[in-house]
């Protein structure tokens, strides 16, 4: 029997966050989650906005009955850090710190 992966997919814009959620290759949903213009303008760099965005993410799961904790696989897209062949590697520390910092560059 193949085992079923929960795949969340997350590609944050300039106001707003599409997410989705798969089961192996099944779209449970997927949705553009929008972000009020005037609220964004309150954080200083766009670093800043990750309580926000995270907590507005989390509403929506919460919304549809679901949790991050049943999630085995997560997919982003996002910029700031080094260059990197296309493929798959591991979250550690140096890279959520390059993520938050932007490491080779600062979006406006």
């Amino acid at each position: 029997m193949e085992k079923v992966y929960t795949i969340f997919v997350i590609n944050p814009g300039s106001t707003s966050t599409k997410i989705g959620l798969f089961r192996n290759e099944t779209e449970v949903f997927s949705v553009n989650v929008t972000h009020d213009a005037s609220e964004l303008k309150t954080f200083a760099q766009i670093s800043d906005q990750f309580d926000y965005r995270r907590d507005t993410i989390l509403a929506e799961m919460a919304r549809r009955g679901l949790a991050m904790e049943t999630v085995d696989v997560f997919v982003g897209r996002g910029g700031g850090l080094v260059g990197l062949e296309g493929g798959t590697y591991p979250v550690n520390e140096i890279l959520l710190e390059h993520a938050r910092v932007g490491f080779t560059v600062k979006h406006p």
